[in-house]
């Protein structure tokens, strides 16, 4: 697809990262990264 993956602890502090997963995975993955100190975008959950 042509987009880089950054390592976590390699984002700048002043970032907004969007986890382009399913929600729940998003969810999952967001609670591992909740010590980070850039913005995390989550997706709407779906009905």
């Amino acid at each position: 697809m042509g987009k880089t993956i950054h390592n976590p602890n390699d984002v700048p502090e002043d970032a907004t990262v969007f986890i382009a997963l399913i929600p729940s995975i998003a969810n999952s993955v967001a609670r591992r990264l909740e010590h980070q100190t850039y913005s995390i975008i989550l997706p709407p959950a779906l009905n």
